[in-house]
């Protein structure tokens, strides 16, 4: 056990937390506001959600109940206290941390596995009745790695595409989405600019071993297509 730190160093925490909110712009985080003190809550708010019941394993709805009836105690020691002094605590001592990495490891297992091509079969229909097809299952994850690859800079936007808006552009160099979109020139979308001078230098790159496969979209495509194209690509996201 970590030993209980000082009166000082709380201080310094609860300070640090207080201006960290103060600066916080996002409206989806509700910041902890000064004077308000740990509720108690009913167990029962610390249940599974009922889908958990269809989409997770027996082992995996388990341990997640454990997770939360554990979250539940610790809500529990500390009821009538100042929140930010709670908070405080355990980032000076670290006592969270086991509990909220297990709490990360439960979610990365979980939503990996719901992601995996293995959670889907070929005889599976969604709840609008569509049925799908191996090609389809094995095409979604390969257009979603393409275009990943592409957002990280894994991957490259090959020459002959780049010809298209710069009849100048040297074959073999491919360009780098993420470092044009990390930092974009003036005139990113100049079209005049485009086919007088063409792409930055600075985000092109050899394409060898990591050119795109645009033939992976262009399948996914061509799968995903006709009237219920998009029912599908969202059943499937």
């Amino acid at each position: 056990m970590p030993p209980d730190p000082d009166g000082r160093q709380l201080h310094n925490e609860v300070r640090a937390i207080a201006a960290v909110n103060r600066e916080n712009t996002d409206p989806d985080i509700v910041p902890y506001r000064p004077g308000e003190l740990v509720q108690p809550h009913p167990p029962e708010q610390f249940r599974p959600p009922p889908f958990l019941s269809r989409t997770a394993t027996m082992g995996e709805a388990e341990e997640l109940t454990r997770l939360l009836a554990e979250l539940w105690e610790v809500n529990e020691q500390h009821i009538g206290e100042p929140v930010l002094k709670v908070v405080a605590y355990y980032a000076v001592t670290g006592l969270g941390r086991d509990l909220s990495e297990r709490f990360r490891a439960w979610s990365d297992r979980y939503f990996r596995r719901r992601a995996g091509p293995e959670s889907f079969s070929p005889r599976q229909t969604d709840r609008l009745v569509l049925p799908i097809t191996e090609q389809q299952i094995d095409a979604w994850p390969a257009m979603k790695a393409e275009l990943e690859g592409l957002l990280k800079g894994e991957r490259l936007l090959g020459s002959h595409w780049l010809r298209f808006v710069h009849r100048e552009h040297e074959l073999g160099m491919g360009l780098n989405l993420k470092k044009l979109m990390d930092d974009p020139p003036a005139g990113l979308l100049s079209a005049t600019r485009l086919r007088e001078k063409g792409i930055d230098a600075g985000c092109l790159e050899p394409e060898e071993g990591k050119l795109l496969n645009v033939e992976a979209l262009f399948n996914a495509f061509r799968l995903f297509d006709g009237s219920f194209g998009f029912a599908y690509a969202a059943r499937f996201n």
